[in-house]
């Protein structure tokens, strides 16, 4: 169904396994009927429930194909994961009417349904963890606009604050009680998932974070730029480029934690690539995901700043696999592997 066959079948009553009497050899036939050959046709879009902001254009562009291409069934399916990894839409499915040989038009009328996310949404978060080996309870509250000005964009903001210490920022002299361990958040990004092309998006993300321990004070103002490339059907690469401007304050402790009192300025490169060839994003059952990501940070700082800055080189490798073991998704076999 891949070269403009959708109807091609196999043909039982052609086929089969026959003896020749002479040498006693089996000739196996195998028939097959490809069908009338069908290029795709007129597409049309339908928004369920209608929403005037959601544009025809915007599932249009995600598609693999266009009016007048050779029927594919893979690049039908290649469309469907395409538009439901936008964070647009509930539901996404593109799909034509029943096709049979007796079908008049050579065109295969597509249409394109799409359910769309509620645009805005407020989520409430309960944290909870034993980081540092100590129990950590923390709020956060997380804002999303879907389509933000349009084009499919996606705008986030989101608020964490955690801590350790509830009893001692209460009842002490607030955060700067040495006793106070936590930490706090303020985020916001932006994300544009079609960026000149649809296998390419962009991000941006500023974020403010402070992070108390009983000593100091590390306060960091980040700003992330990213873009992620689709090279293949299964295969991804990302670019990172990381801003920070660390300020920390110190309370006390060593002659050697002291030198740190010292604000930074880091500027750090990310480049991934992966290959992901499971069957689920969330919950995977089969297949299997492989990684790299090479990292590097201080080169720009070191020939521009004259602020103290971090300087390392790091390269990590992962592999997930999966395999289910009763062909039904309830027992799964899954193996990870992550060395850096």
């Amino acid at each position: 169904g891949n070269n403009g066959y959708p109807t091609a079948r196999f043909d039982y009553d052609s086929s089969g396994a026959f003896r020749i009497l002479s040498t006693g050899n089996f000739l196996l036939r195998f028939t097959f009927d490809t069908g009338r050959r069908y290029v795709f046709g007129e597409i049309a879009v339908r928004v369920e429930p209608r929403r005037d902001d959601i544009t025809d254009n915007l599932a249009l562009r995600q598609l693999d194909f266009q009016p007048g291409d050779l029927y594919s069934r893979e690049k039908q399916l290649s469309s469907e994961r395409s538009l439901n990894r936008l964070g647009l839409f509930e539901n996404a499915s593109v799909d034509h009417p029943p096709l049979s040989d007796s079908t008049a038009s050579q065109r295969i009328p597509m249409e394109v349904v799409v359910r769309p996310r509620p645009r805005n949404e407020l989520s409430p978060e309960l944290l909870v963890s034993d980081e540092n080996s100590e129990f950590n309870l923390g709020v956060g509250l997380a804002f999303t606009n879907r389509n933000f000005l349009g084009d499919g964009r996606m705008f986030t903001a989101r608020s964490r604050v955690r801590t350790q210490s509830i009893s001692e920022i209460f009842g002490g002299r607030g955060f700067r009680d040495t006793n106070v361990v936590g930490a706090a958040e303020l985020q916001f990004q932006v994300l544009q998932p079609y960026l000149f092309t649809r296998t390419l998006s962009g991000s941006w993300t500023m974020a403010l974070s402070a992070d108390k321990q009983k000593l100091y004070i590390l306060s960091i103002l980040r700003n992330k730029i990213g873009l992620s490339k689709q090279f293949a059907t299964y295969t991804y690469g990302s670019f990172e480029w990381t801003l920070e401007r660390v300020n920390p304050e110190i309370f006390g402790g060593t002659p050697a934690l002291r030198q740190e009192d010292q604000k930074q300025f880091n500027s750090i490169f990310t480049l991934a690539l992966q290959r992901d060839k499971t069957n689920d994003i969330f919950s995977p059952t089969s297949g299997f995901f492989t990684g790299m990501t090479l990292e590097e940070s201080g080169i720009l700082p070191k020939s521009l700043s004259g602020l103290p800055f971090t300087q390392y080189y790091k390269v990590t490798l992962l592999g997930r696999w999966y395999r289910d073991l009763t062909s039904s998704g309830f027992n799964v076999l899954a193996m990870k592997l992550r060395t850096g």
